[in-house]
């Protein structure tokens, strides 16, 4: 929720976020005459608006809220953003590297030539497909990709800022992962979760038994 608050004063830095949001678990739905429709999808309310807002800012998108509960015990709500086919579609695909959308997206690195572009990026992935385990019981952060290719580039990514994360694969999932605490503390501070940083490390030192496990 704190990310979510957080403003991109250049429109580079937006469009990186905005980008690695979709691109970390969005759909492209072709229709007749190949008109092309863009849909993602969060379980988190604010991360819902953010991106709602930030399409209308940035593309003057008309988009499409959608809430369903899930079927599960908790039936938690999950929100669909759906982008229907209109004129700007074309710059969003553009951004996305699916200028042809039959094939495979370009590599996003034109997106985060800038070092604060970066940091964006590493956001919209990490609201995309993020978490962060409670720091009472574990140290660990992670984010889910649906590529290997994807996973990479944020391994890259983080690896620019002197991050050194480990990988995985879980149930067709492509993981990033960081579990030292002063690895997760510096990545809450390059994606700009400042209050969450000093709540962790706050955590952290009122439990000296798990920062030495």
């Amino acid at each position: 929720e704190e990310l979510c608050r957080v403003q991109s004063a250049r429109e580079c830095c937006a469009k990186a976020e905005f980008a690695a949001f979709l691109r970390m678990g969005g759909n492209l739905h072709i229709g007749a005459r190949q008109s092309v429709a863009i849909s993602v999808v969060t379980e988190n309310a604010a991360v819902a608006r953010k991106y709602y807002n930030m399409a209308k800012e940035l593309f003057g998108l008309s988009v499409e809220i959608m809430v369903h509960k899930k079927q599960t015990l908790k039936k938690n709500s999950v929100y669909r953003l759906y982008m229907p086919m209109q004129e700007r579609i074309v710059d969003v695909l553009a951004l996305l590297g699916m200028a042809n959308i039959w094939q495979a997206p370009t590599s996003p690195a034109p997106l985060v030539k800038n070092p604060c572009c970066r940091r964006h990026y590493l956001r919209g992935a990490f609201l995309g497909g993020g978490s962060i385990s409670d720091p009472e019981n574990a140290y660990h952060l992670e984010i889910s990709c649906n590529s290997g290719e994807h996973r990479d580039f944020l391994i890259d990514l983080a690896q620019s800022f002197s991050l050194a994360p480990k990988k995985l694969e879980r149930k067709g999932a492509y993981v990033l992962y960081l579990k030292e605490s002063e690895q997760i503390v510096d990545f809450l501070n390059i994606v700009g979760a400042h209050q969450a940083l000093l709540e962790f490390e706050n955590t952290m030192n009122y439990n000296p038994s798990i920062v030495f496990n």
